[in-house]
């Protein structure tokens, strides 16, 4: 067989390696979503870090340019802000985090994790409770219990608390919530929703 067929057998493999991959790769990807923040000032986008992705908008409004970055080394999809006149763009909020866990063990076994990282307690004042059953994935709240809870409830009365198990719980403002998946069990995100929305379709988190 001469060089110039071998040579083109060898780039016909190559590039239908690179098809099968190409079509693995855009079948993992969830459908466009159909709603959007503002149709005529928002574009989505497909986002991800090395472990996961998701569908995400990126808005042009008079307060900035507001879209999703992934940030591999907190494995966290981000939304931040370039305003106006400013090149580079600044952090506003964690929207969706991966945690990991070890095979069967218990949600609560994160705490420590989320301790580490913000005010979380671990002594038992916070837990996490179902809350939703949607599409094979599960929604948990941490909230607080005991006197962490009367403490939290009495204080709501009077003036706006913080959130009394850290960033990561509930609080008087903004819906946050951690999601575990059932065909990645050992995988558990953090999805932050904020007050007014957010830059994300949480429904299309999905991992690699």
């Amino acid at each position: 067989m001469s060089p110039l067929r071998i040579s083109i057998y060898i780039s016909i493999g190559i590039l239908l390696l690179i098809g099968a991959y190409i079509q693995v790769y855009t079948s993992r990807i969830p459908a466009l979503p159909q709603k959007s923040t503002d149709p005529s000032a928002c574009l989505w986008q497909w986002v991800e870090t090395d472990t996961f992705g998701a569908w995400t908008e990126r808005c042009k409004f008079e307060t900035g340019t507001w879209f999703i970055v992934p940030d591999t080394a907190t494995h966290a999809l981000n939304e931040v802000i370039t305003s106006p006149g400013q090149s580079e763009p600044e952090f506003y909020a964690i929207v969706v985090q991966e945690f990991t866990r070890e095979p069967n063990a218990e949600l609560a076994s994160i705490l420590p994790t989320l301790s580490a990282l913000s005010a979380t307690p671990t002594d038992g004042s916070c837990v996490f409770t179902e809350y939703e059953r949607v599409a094979q994935k599960t929604r948990y709240l941490l909230s607080p219990v005991g006197t962490l809870k009367e403490q939290y409830d009495a204080q709501n009365q009077i003036e706006v608390p913080e959130p009394p198990c850290g960033p990561y719980g509930i609080g008087p403002a903004g819906k946050r919530y951690f999601e575990t998946q059932d065909d990645s069990p050992r995988t558990v995100y953090f999805v932050n929703l904020g007050q007014d929305g957010t830059l994300i379709d949480p429904d299309t988190i999905t991992p690699h």
